[in-house]
């Protein structure tokens, strides 16, 4: 990404921005299915998902 010109700031930016678009279409997604999973299931998944990405 340095090579293309997208310093870490702007890099982390992305992240952020389609990190939050993703977990809002879920919770909206979630709204409207005829058996929505439960919001702890859903912090559970946001969880795995920032540990996987971030290698924690």
């Amino acid at each position: 990404m340095k090579k293309k010109g997208a310093d870490f700031d702007q890099q982390a930016k992305d992240f952020v921005e389609t990190f939050c678009l993703g977990l809002t279409y879920t919770m909206i997604d979630n709204l409207f299915r005829p058996h929505p999973l439960e919001y702890d299931v859903i912090a559970s998944k946001v969880d795995n998902a920032l540990h996987f990405t971030l290698n924690l």
